[in-house]
């Protein structure tokens, strides 16, 4: 297969790695020396790009493009200029910066906040721990460490918040870093730990950075809300609720939303059996925590000190299901939460039909259910894909903490792809205040084809505009650089049209990028 990166939008530094650094209104395709490789991640700052790439002889590279002003590409490239295409980083370079020394390092996970950036390095062969490091800036204690040097790549301590305590002694597991998340100040990592001797398995959820919303949490004895949290501590999660239950993370500016589900077995603390529940946490000045819901915030983690509960009373968590959103879809019965993203001010779920109602009609429309995007929070630039502006502001809370105005939620549905399909699939990828969505046929999820032949699978955006990234350039009526109110067509950009077959896509600051299989 021939892969091809498509990529719009801010470039004032390099960062879309086009070897100029003027912005792209338009989806151009990377130039590269490897047509052959495909993408497995993109992580983007605010003026740099991280990315993680396969060649065809299933070699991963990590390469980077942008600013280094800061020192977010690493010590090897320089920090007086930006890079204006993809470099490879070598993770024997970052290991050895980082002090890491007589081990061989493959690179696992890449992550990004503002000027900041991440690493997950796995020792060759399986063994040992796998290690976590940053480089960049430490404006709000993101790169996780107490004292990080500004020029040398760190290493992240996992092991002392995952460590547990046992006959009086602190044990040190082997560390796994199933997931990396990133916002622009704050950051997330689920990871595994293995016991030694007892090979007993335990997953964490743990959490940097930014802290004076609440986005990381209430600790159980917290009296108050740090403005940074330095080094990394587990996340408090709601009974019953554990780490091993996370379906999905995303990243707000000062939010974070947390999909759960219980493991089969486990009785449901939802009204709806089997309905997965949403942990929303940090900043809800825009409604991006949702409406009311039942569940008191103060009941969110669980019973504690009186000084904690007055706490956690605060604006700063939310635990929702679909029916907190009945006044925008009144039969939610058909349907659960497939996945959760974030814009930096709104918040997004995928509700996609449960797997015994795909071909069930729903008793509001008698048609198939489809997925659809429950979204709410800011919409000054079209984040909701509604021409409205409805957002709700402080002084429209019914307290602190929640949101009154149920017109601020949207339903969004996008159409399925060509030709109309009773099956189809929605994944998000959401940027700072732009979103895209590919939509494609269920049968194609995770094979991009259909008997040889493309899916026909399509990507929609909508929201801000204003460099240009989502790529419409020459479509829009009030001008190329528009927001965009409503999920307008961006790939192909017109229904029939050859363009590749769309396997992944990615969106970040002002930046959006689609990769394609150019053969079929």
């Amino acid at each position: 297969m021939v892969y091809s990166l498509f990529c719009t939008g801010s470039n004032s530094h390099g960062q879309l790695a086009l070897a100029h650094g003027d912005d792209s209104h338009h989806f151009a395709r990377l130039p590269t020396s490897n047509p052959g490789q495909r993408f497995s991640q993109v992580a983007c700052g605010a003026n740099h790009t991280l990315a993680i790439a396969y060649s065809l002889n299933g070699r991963r590279r990590l390469l980077a493009a942008g600013s280094n002003a800061r020192g977010q590409l690493g010590p090897s490239r320089p920090a007086d200029s930006p890079t204006l295409s993809f470099v490879p980083l070598e993770a024997a370079d970052l290991a050895c910066s980082a002090g890491l020394q007589d081990i061989q390092y493959d690179i696992e996970l890449v992550a990004a906040c503002w000027e900041t950036s991440f690493v997950v390095l796995r020792p060759r062969g399986g063994t040992g721990s796998d290690v976590l490091i940053s480089f960049g800036a430490n404006d709000w204690g993101e790169r996780g460490c107490a004292c990080p040097s500004r020029v040398e790549p760190s290493v992240v301590d996992l092991t002392a918040a995952a460590a547990r305590s046992e006959k009086g002694k602190e044990t040190e597991p082997r560390i796994r870093v199933l997931r990396l998340e990133a916002g622009p100040r704050h950051v997330v990592a689920l990871c595994e730990t293995t016991s030694p001797g007892t090979e007993a398995v335990e997953d964490h959820l743990l959490g940097w950075g930014a802290s004076r919303h609440g986005q990381l949490g209430i600790a159980p004895s917290a009296t108050s809300l740090p403005k940074i949290t330095p080094i990394p501590r587990r996340i408090p999660l709601p009974s019953p609720f554990s780490a091993s239950d996370i379906v999905d993370i995303a990243f707000g500016r000062d939010h974070t939303a947390v999909l759960l589900e219980r493991s089969p077995g486990h009785q449901q603390p939802s009204d709806a059996a089997g309905a997965r529940t949403v942990l929303l946490l940090g900043a809800n000045k825009h409604g991006q925590l949702g409406p009311a819901n039942v569940t008191a915030a103060s009941e969110v983690a669980g019973p504690a000190s009186s000084a904690a509960r007055t706490h956690r009373q605060s604006p700063s968590q939310n635990l929702l299901t679909l029916s907190a959103f009945q006044h925008v879809l009144p039969d939610c019965s058909p349907y659960d939460i497939d996945a959760v993203g974030c814009t930096w001010n709104s918040t997004f779920f995928v509700v996609s039909p449960r797997v015994h109602e795909l071909s069930a009609p729903s008793t509001t429309t008698a048609e198939p259910a489809q997925p659809l995007i429950v979204a709410f929070g800011l919409n000054s630039h079209g984040q909701l894909a509604s021409r409205s502006d409805v957002s709700p502001n402080a002084t429209d809370l019914i307290s602190p903490g929640h949101q009154s105005v149920p017109s601020s939620t949207r339903l969004i549905r996008l159409p399925p792809p060509p030709p109309s399909s009773t099956r189809f699939k929605v994944q998000l990828a959401c940027g700072s205040e732009h979103v895209l969505a590919l939509v494609r046929p269920a049968y194609s999820v995770g094979i991009n084809s259909k008997d040889g032949g493309a899916t026909d699978a399509a990507v929609y955006g909508w929201g801000w505009n204003e460099h240009g990234n989502l790529g419409s350039s020459g479509q829009l009526e009030l001008g190329d650089l528009a927001d965009v109110w409503e999920p307008r067509r961006l790939w192909p950009s017109k229904e029939g049209e050859e363009a590749g077959e769309v396997v992944d896509v990615w969106a970040g600051n002002a930046t959006s990028w689609i990769q394609i299989d150019a053969e079929s």
